[in-house]
């Protein structure tokens, strides 16, 4: 108890012998830091997930915001963050961010073809094209709405699966910020100012174009009288469906045998 009572912080304490609970008025928490989440299970967590022409928030994320189909995306260039704001389908900027069946009143995760979009994304944070980057979101509640951020610098980096030389195919690992090796997490300070969000400042909002299939107008045939036409045999690409199934995700390797490949290293970035 005599170490309590000394601690830097915990003056004028009372201590209740019956309950054995310290009761302190304020607690000082230099030198703390607050522990990452990413280093826990967290397969049911906010969570959004880019490739190089796509992005795809999971069935949690959905969950925080219920009832909301159309979102902004609110870019910070400078802090490296994204915000989530939920809006009208008729207001400017509308991103459609899930599937939704009306038959079972039901949304599900969509995949968002968003290709320039992704591109920027990847361009600004140097992100390696083959990897596949999962953040982890943070809920704010603002004048009567919920946003969800994102903070691209604290990512997991999937690198892409491969196959052992007997052709068995090797599941994803994730990797870390080599950052993050030294340090639990940021300072106590530190959080807590890290979700001050200001979205006149420095944000703008980003409107994504969605992929869809859409049949192009023929164009009509040149008259008989005309110059002869040589007919060539065109390709024919199909883009990809704007829909697909939620990937099994694995969770963070535990750490007693992460050394070796979690932090950094080639697979990380670039």
């Amino acid at each position: 108890m005599d170490d309590v009572m000394n601690r830097p912080g915990l003056s004028d304490i009372e201590v209740n012998k019956d309950l054995e609970e310290t009761v302190v008025e304020n607690v000082n928490y230099d030198g703390f830091e607050v522990v990452r989440r990413e280093f826990f299970s967290h397969t049911f967590e906010v969570s959004v997930s880019f490739r190089i022409d796509s992005i795809m928030f999971n069935t949690a994320t959905l969950k925080k915001m219920p009832n909301v189909r159309y979102v902004q995306f609110i870019v910070n260039p400078e802090k490296k963050k994204i915000v989530i704001k939920s809006c009208d389908v008729d207001d400017k900027d509308a991103i459609r961010w899930c599937q939704y069946n009306e038959r079972l009143d039901k949304r599900t995760p969509k995949k968002i073809l968003c290709r320039m979009f992704a591109a920027k994304v990847f361009d600004m944070m140097d992100w390696n094209i083959e990897n596949r980057y999962k953040i982890q979101g943070n809920i704010l509640r603002s004048q009567n709405e919920i946003l969800i951020v994102f903070d691209l610098n604290d990512t997991e980096v999937y690198t892409p699966k491969r196959r052992t030389e007997d052709g068995r195919c090797m599941k994803s690992k994730p990797y870390y910020p080599e950052g993050w090796r030294e340090s639990f997490g940021l300072p106590v300070a530190e959080h807590e100012r890290a979700l001050d969000i200001n979205i006149l400042d420095g944000y703008a909002r980003i409107q994504i174009i969605e992929q869809r299939n859409v049949k192009k107008t023929k164009t009509p045939l040149p008259s008989v009288d005309a110059a002869p036409v040589v007919e060539e045999d065109t390709p024919v690409v199909q883009e990809e469906a704007d829909t697909v199934s939620v990937e099994d995700e694995p969770d963070p390797t535990p750490m007693e045998d992460a050394f070796p490949y979690l932090f950094g290293g080639d697979d990380y970035g670039r």
